[in-house]
């Protein structure tokens, strides 16, 4: 204790010490932070985000700076991802201008900001949860989801962050309500198949249903149309019914394809079970009122009991069948097909589990 209090008093009086082993600045080699998991892991300690990066940070004040800068900015600005763990998703940009405005506000401080490199060895390092999302220009966008993630990225105070923050929060809990409760359906129908049936149904993306596809390497701008229309019946299998332009995409494919899926269901197992659970999209192709009437006509008929027909908000439709389509597709594109009958033969070679109609 008289030596501590011995460096107390040196301190105040002025003086100070230059020993290199009291200014630590080393750099810690990424390759131990694994077997930092693994010790901790063995005394039964999960290490935190926050741990492990103050096992990589260098001691710098600069560098600390800018990581504390970082987790509050992501924090603020960016989503969580509510099916990973501690993921953040952040709107499209680069990292470049996420780097101008710690700048911007470093500058304003009269402080010292990270370089670029070092800004991204940071992120790299200690912020690997943090996710940049794919810029995707597909029609069907949430229009309030676009006007908050705009404010977010426009506003630059902190409080007028954390209001916009907390607006899409609660526009989230709009929609995710009927997300969690499609979710329950679709397990009801896997767990408990002779009780429920849950589909939902889709169709795939105009652009990726042009032939002939030369596998991205030519253009083809008088192609022949088509239109893949998929249901997805949990537990049961997927189905794509395939049109031309000889048929237009509208109600009347909708349900009879629908039809066609509960007829194959009732050939199989001899009927449907007592409640039926229906997902579908905001296209006039599902929202005409034939689609009500065929509903009531099933329970009428007493082909089931229930019938559920359910539809997601406007720009919040991407579901598992999505999914789906974006496997095919992946598989799909570096492909080359020049006629109906060889994409025939892609499509059920790629994806076993499909059953493909021509209608």
């Amino acid at each position: 204790m008289k030596h501590v209090d011995n460096i107390v008093r040196e301190i105040k009086g002025g003086s100070s010490n230059s020993d290199i082993k009291l200014s630590d600045r080393s750099k810690v080699d990424m390759a131990i932070v694994p077997q930092l998991r693994n010790i901790a892991k063995s005394f039964g300690i999960h290490l935190s985000i926050k741990q492990l990066a103050a096992a990589k940070l260098p001691n710098s004040f600069t560098v600390l700076t800018a990581y504390g800068w970082m987790a509050e900015h992501f924090n603020l600005i960016g989503d969580m991802a509510p099916n990973c763990d501690n993921e953040i998703h952040l709107e499209p940009c680069h990292i470049v201008e996420v780097h101008s405005e710690l700048l911007l506000e470093m500058t304003n401080a009269g402080m010292e900001c990270v370089s670029l490199d070092t800004f991204a060895n940071i992120w790299s390092n200690c912020f690997q949860h943090v996710k940049i999302c794919e810029y995707k220009a597909v029609s069907g966008k949430c229009q309030c989801c676009a006007n908050l993630s705009n404010m977010r990225r426009s506003f630059k105070s902190q409080s007028d962050r954390e209001y916009v923050t907390t607006m899409h929060a609660l526009h989230r809990s709009t929609y995710m309500g009927e997300r969690i409760a499609y979710a329950e359906r679709r397990n009801d129908a896997i767990m408990k198949r002779t009780r429920f049936m849950s589909t939902i149904s889709d169709g795939m993306a105009q652009s990726h249903n042009m032939l002939p596809h030369f596998a991205n390497q030519n253009t083809w701008n008088d192609g022949l149309p088509q239109h893949l229309q998929g249901i997805l019946n949990h537990s049961r299998g997927m189905t794509i019914y395939r049109t031309f332009h000889n048929i237009n995409n509208c109600a009347n494919v909708a349900m009879y394809t629908f039809l066609d899926m509960l007829e194959r269901v009732i050939a199989a197992e001899g009927k449907l079970p007592d409640t039926v659970y229906h997902q579908i999209d905001g296209g006039s192709e599902n929202t005409a009122y034939a689609w009500f009437a065929l509903c009531e006509l099933i329970v009428a008929r007493r082909l089931c009991k229930k019938l559920v027909l359910t539809r997601l908000k406007v720009g919040h439709t991407h579901e598992d069948i999505d999914s789906k389509f974006g496997i095919l597709w992946k598989k799909l594109d570096p492909s080359m097909c020049t006629h109906p009958s060889s994409m025939n033969r892609r499509l059920s070679h790629l994806y076993r589990l499909v059953s493909i109609r021509v209608l």
